[in-house]
């Protein structure tokens, strides 16, 4: 659990750093769109899970498939962040914040189930609706 606990913590710093970074890199204005969070489902389960009174193994297990949920988000976050400076034309290096957030990923396990596939088409479909 202190692993998770760790993962957790350096994925939060990580992702917080990529947001203030995508908002200075974002400089579009907005189209007329709008996602409703109430959309992506996968945060009803992360949600009921924190709520949940779980016997302490099922809750290291809840743990991990949250931070495992994270991780899926931040990848795809940082992932079209990179995409963002790639269409502006301009550099990605190592110590942008996308780049070491995927660093960081590299050390969480993500499996491929359905539940997580279903996951990144949901994100994709949001992030799809923001201008370039």
């Amino acid at each position: 659990c202190i692993e998770e606990m760790n993962n957790f913590k350096e994925l939060n710093e990580a992702t917080q750093r990529l947001f203030q970074f995508w908002s200075d890199l974002e400089n579009a204005d907005w189209h007329d769109c709008m996602y409703s969070l109430f959309d992506l489902e996968f945060l009803y389960d992360m949600h009921i899970g924190l709520k949940a009174d779980l016997p302490p193994q099922q809750a290291q297990q809840q743990l991990r498939k949250n931070i495992q949920t994270l991780a899926i988000i931040s990848q795809e976050y940082a992932t079209h962040v990179n995409s963002m400076l790639k269409s502006k034309q301009q550099e990605s290096n190592e110590s942008n914040p996308a780049n070491v957030l995927l660093n960081i990923l590299q050390k969480i396990d993500i499996p491929m189930t359905d539940d997580n596939r279903q996951i990144r088409m949901q994100l994709r479909q949001m992030l799809n609706l923001q201008p370039h």
